[in-house]
């Protein structure tokens, strides 16, 4: 597993913890939908992971967690760095 695939993977995890994830994807005008089909999931599966109901695993949550850098750099949010 690469370095960079864990940064986000914990960024994910961080963000969903703090409700950061729910809070840049409506900053950012996203639907579930548009992140779903993004990072390979259902709409139902973005919902529970926001709604704390449960976590993205594995590549999965690497890619949610770049999506969420990247909206997270599109909303002018915190400095754009995966884990920290």
């Amino acid at each position: 597993m690469e370095d960079e695939e864990v940064r986000y993977r914990v960024l994910a995890r961080r963000l969903l913890s703090t409700g950061e994830a729910r809070r840049l994807r409506v900053a950012a005008g996203v639907i579930l939908a548009e992140i779903a089909e993004e990072v390979g999931v259902t709409e139902t599966t973005v919902a529970r992971w926001e709604g704390g109901v449960r976590q993205p695993r594995g590549p999965v949550a690497g890619r949610y967690g770049l999506v969420l850098d990247r909206l997270r750099r599109q909303v002018g949010g915190v400095k754009s760095r995966a884990a920290g």
